[in-house]
């Protein structure tokens, strides 16, 4: 025993020493690197529903169904008055979509979905009768879907044969 400790401070001041940190570390890397590795042949298997993927696809859709248009704005202020007014505009015209969007420092009421400025003067036209200080403004408006586009141009038909 005493024999033992007598040879350890001589080990220690030894030039070469195999047990440095560096060894251990280069030891534990490839050991780590071996267990961790991963074969060529492995596949990765994907477990989802079906309707997370038709959510995946929706979301996918509405991402890219923005095109530049033009929206009527009734309302800028506080949040509270913008959802209130908001509110009572869906009551009035349910058949015509109102956004809440917030623009710092306000919030802003915004209405339909017009591709062309002359579509979105024309209905607010038809608006400032209630919103006098209605306006439009040019933005980035969601593309309507299919079954809107025909119904809107039903719509436009019949009104067109009424009124010939």
């Amino acid at each position: 025993m005493f024999y033992f400790a007598l040879l350890t401070p001589r080990l220690l001041k030894m030039k070469y020493r195999p047990f440095t940190p560096h060894f251990f570390t280069l030891f534990f890397s490839m050991i780590l690197g071996i267990a961790y590795a991963q074969s060529a042949e492995s596949t990765a298997e994907r477990f989802a529903s079906e309707s997370f993927e038709d959510l995946l696809e929706a979301y996918k859709t509405t991402e890219t169904a923005n095109i530049k248009g033009f929206r009527i704005q009734i309302y800028n202020g506080t949040r509270r008055e913008a959802e209130t007014r908001r509110a009572e505009f869906i009551k009035n015209f349910p058949d015509t979509k109102a956004y809440l969007s917030y623009s710092a420092p306000e919030y802003q009421v915004q209405i339909g979905d017009f591709r062309d400025y002359f579509n979105a003067q024309a209905k607010a036209l038809r608006l400032r009768q209630t919103y006098i200080s209605a306006f439009i403004v040019e933005t980035t408006i969601s593309l309507p879907s299919v079954e809107d586009e025909r119904t809107l141009n039903e719509v436009q038909t019949k009104k067109a044969n009424s009124e010939d």
